[in-house]
């Protein structure tokens, strides 16, 4: 009986824990790109003409690629 009163609390704590690791994530991801992006931006390299997107400052994953 004190088994079926643990478990809905335990998943409770489980999910939060989840939704924490969730945010966590989303923002180091922000962050990371935002930091790879001022740093391609400060190197002043534009595309090769043969590029995709010729002639283009490299200042994010679309031009870097």
């Amino acid at each position: 009986m004190n088994k079926l009163r643990v478990f809905p609390k335990l998943v409770i704590v489980i999910g939060i824990i989840f939704a924490l690791s969730g945010v966590v994530a989303f923002v180091g991801g922000v962050f990371i790109n935002t930091f790879i992006s001022e740093q391609l931006a400060n190197q002043n390299i534009t595309t090769p003409d043969d590029a995709s997107i010729p002639g283009v400052q490299v200042n994010g994953i679309a031009t870097a690629l």
